[in-house]
């Protein structure tokens, strides 16, 4: 197995023990363990657990950038409502298959300064760093609330929705399977419409259903 393999593996198992443990509670002789390496090897490549953990946050936000460069083939931006409902699609399944991972950010979220940075850094890297420097401007009104709407009210709840929306099917007799489609739908009537009225300033609002 070769160092980056071994490396992947280690970051693999991370994210496991963090997902279940918290980072606080996890130690290394588990990573070790559930990746079957030797510990001394984890502190070669990745120093300590602190170093760890932003290396698996790193890696999902270079991840997500490069899957989104795929996506969207040269397009800075979806520019209607239809290719912004595409990306929710596509934000969906990209979330679902990184959930233990999206469970340790959302826990460490509200748990260390640090680690939100690294929410920050994800989120610029999906969106704002390619926005159009007039709807980025801190200083503008309709920019702050395209960046709070888009934060608080678009990622937000797709992490929210992935790391616990089973068990809230579960509890409320949904079909799991069943969970995706709905989402997609509230997502698109509720904070995608939204942004496209902010986007487009001046048109008329959405008539409520």
């Amino acid at each position: 197995m070769s160092a980056e393999e071994t490396k992947q593996r280690i970051l693999s198992a991370a994210t496991t023990v963090f997902s279940h443990n918290g980072f606080a509670a996890a130690n290394v002789a588990d990573i070790a363990a559930e990746a079957d390496v030797n510990v001394a090897l984890i502190y070669r490549y990745f120093m300590n657990k602190a170093g760890l953990l932003h290396a698996v946050l790193d890696q999902f936000v270079n991840d997500a950038a490069l899957v989104r460069k795929l996506f969207f083939k040269g397009q800075d931006l979806p520019t209607t409502e239809a290719e912004l409902s595409v990306l929710a699609d596509w934000a969906w399944d990209f979330f679902q298959q990184r959930h233990d991972l999206i469970r340790v950010i959302l826990f460490e979220l509200l748990n260390d300064e640090d680690q939100l940075d690294m929410v920050y850094k994800f989120f610029d890297s999906i969106l704002v760093e390619h926005l159009p420097t007039e709807i980025t401007d801190r200083l503008n009104d309709q920019s702050v609330t395209l960046g709070l709407a888009s934060f608080f009210y678009g990622l937000v709840p797709f992490l929210m929705t992935i790391a616990i929306g089973d068990q809230w099917a579960q509890h409320y007799q949904i079909p799991p399977e069943n969970l995706k489609h709905h989402f997609v739908i509230v997502f698109n009537r509720l904070f995608i419409r939204h942004i496209m009225d902010v986007l487009n300033e001046g048109s008329p609002p959405v008539s409520e259903r």
